[in-house]
């Protein structure tokens, strides 16, 4: 997922989910906008 409210979708993301999250820094190649990646494996059960 890449969002510029990345501190808020990974505490969300931590609440709800029983996995880690890899957060990494992005930035936009057209438009240079800094971003947030947060990336996780989701496997239902």
């Amino acid at each position: 997922m890449v969002t510029s409210q990345g501190d808020a979708l990974k505490n969300e993301l931590i609440a709800n989910l029983i996995r880690g999250i890899t957060v990494m820094n992005g930035y936009g190649a057209y438009s240079n906008n800094e971003n947030k990646v947060l990336y996780t494996v989701y496997y239902p059960l």
